[in-house]
């Protein structure tokens, strides 16, 4: 007996399709029900001495054939210039039915003393995001989830005695000294030529002025006596970072030497003076050691030349390279989180996130899988190389360098 045909509606035909492509495609592929999400408003405000409210709507788009709703399990609050978490809001949103457009209403409150906090470590800008997928498993899944975020700018006088305001309307986050060139070198021949360079992270405008100091003799139990190089004055504009590259330093005569920037503070208190009448306030200051070697000192390392970008965007297809180095068996690439400064220290630490083993005649690798697990998309990072000999003796080790991931 022949087989009667069975006529199907276009809606009942669509919803067979995509349970059959659920269950043949990859997990990633599959669970991508929520396309995408939007928040409005894209920008507030509010006043850092008497906090405040920001009503939010959020919208999430589906696919056609998704019925089973959204999920968000957390807001969090960071910093824009640093992506550093600075507060979790640990409420969940959860429709288990429906499809797109998905509508969830928000009411984010934050108090004085959150707004006064943030803007006393020099933040005059916070970033507010949500992730949502289509279930609880979704939103920690990269390909599942989907998020959106607004700026909330912190408004209101600030106090200029506040820290790392050296400026009326001026902020400064950050501050980061490396040698021009050779940021991972600290020994150097008599006679070289060298300077540094000072990488500013800040927002708002406003007139930097600050000063160029040496000292000499450090290490020796003395505390160091600093002597002005340059003075720098310069109006800095809506840019959020700039470098400022330091005069030629001193390197005639064999010693350890230590090279600081400081910042000038609109308002200097008294108490300050007794502690450092010229580096009055120690926030906004950056410092950097270097040495220079006898004639008849050995060369320790050697450096290792990066044939990749010192700032790029890294994908799984990008490959880091380097250049071979002789007596090499065995080279690491380490990458390392991007807010720490003081690298050398974090091997290992909480600022280290992985490594990777490269044989002596491969000098170009791409992310391993284990490599790709520990980065977070959109997040910078910085890595470098190192060389090592038959004896697992450091022998070489490249400048630092830096990446955005972006999987």
């Amino acid at each position: 007996m022949g087989l009667k045909p069975v006529m199907l509606s276009r809606h009942r035909l669509a919803n067979l399709l995509f349970a059959l492509l659920s269950v043949l495609l990859p997990a990633s592929l599959a669970f991508a029900a929520v396309s995408g999400v939007t928040v409005s408003p894209k920008q507030g405000t509010l006043d850092v001495a008497q906090g405040g409210s920001l009503t939010l709507k959020w919208v999430v788009s589906t696919s056609p054939a998704h019925a089973g709703g959204a999920f968000s399990a957390q807001g969090l609050l960071t910093d824009p210039v640093t992506g550093a978490i600075l507060h979790t809001v640990a409420t969940p949103f959860n429709r288990t039915e429906g499809s797109g457009p998905l509508h969830f209403d928000e009411v984010l409150a934050l108090t004085p003393a959150q707004l006064q906090e943030w803007e006393a470590k020099g933040i005059s800008a916070v970033s507010y995001q949500r992730a949502f997928g289509s279930s609880a498993s979704d939103t920690g899944n990269k390909t599942a989830a989907a998020s959106a975020n607004l700026i909330i700018t912190l408004t209101g006088a600030a106090d200029p005695t506040t820290p790392r305001t050296p400026a009326a309307g001026l902020f400064i986050h950050k501050l980061n000294l490396r040698f021009a060139n050779a940021r991972n070198k600290k020994r150097f021949s008599p006679g070289s030529s060298l300077r540094a360079k000072l990488d500013l992270r800040y927002s708002g405008t406003g007139l930097l002025q600050g000063t160029w100091q040496i000292a000499s003799e450090v290490g020796t139990g003395a505390k160091p006596v600093f002597t002005t190089l340059a003075q720098v004055r310069r109006q800095l504009k809506l840019a959020q970072r700039e470098f400022l590259v330091s005069p030629e330093l001193p390197t005639q005569e064999p010693g350890n030497y230590r090279l600081r920037f400081c910042v000038q503070p609109l308002i200097v208190v008294s108490d300050q003076l007794h502690i450092d009448g010229q580096c009055p306030e120690p926030e906004l200051m950056a410092e950097i050691d270097y040495r220079i070697d006898g004639k008849d000192a050995p060369r320790t390392t050697v450096e290792i030349e990066l044939l990749t970008a010192l700032s790029m965007t890294l994908t799984p297809q990008t490959p880091l390279k380097w250049n071979k180095l002789k007596g090499a068996v065995a080279y690491q690439v380490q990458i390392f989180k991007s807010g720490n400064d003081d690298v050398e220290d974090a091997v290992d630490g909480a600022e280290f996130v992985v490594r990777m083993i490269s044989s002596p005649d491969r000098t170009q690798l791409y992310l391993s899988e284990l490599a790709r697990q520990q980065l977070q998309p959109g997040q910078q990072y910085r890595w470098r190389v190192t060389a090592h000999d038959e004896n697992a003796l450091l022998i070489g080790t490249s400048e630092f360098a830096e990446f955005t991931y972006l999987p």
